[in-house]
């Protein structure tokens, strides 16, 4: 079963990390391959939805990334 290819990106300047799987508020990190994947475009979406929403209160700008270098900006 393929890990996905869709990953999370914060691309606020001089900030950016992925969205991981480890603990955190929200997890993250800075390694583009220890970041969470996600099967479709869509799920990374609702995702973004989910992080925004619960996490109001941290800066961010949230960005879909295919792995194969397509990026889709749902802010």
């Amino acid at each position: 079963m393929s890990k996905g290819q869709f990953i999370i990106e914060n691309k606020l300047p001089n900030d950016k990390w992925y969205i991981s799987e480890c603990t955190g508020d929200p997890g993250r990190t800075l390694k583009k391959e220890n970041a969470k994947r996600y099967l479709t475009q869509s799920g990374a979406k609702r995702a973004i939805t989910y992080y925004l929403s619960r996490y109001s209160f941290r800066k961010m700008k949230l960005v879909v990334t295919n792995t194969m270098d397509t990026k889709y900006d749902w802010n």
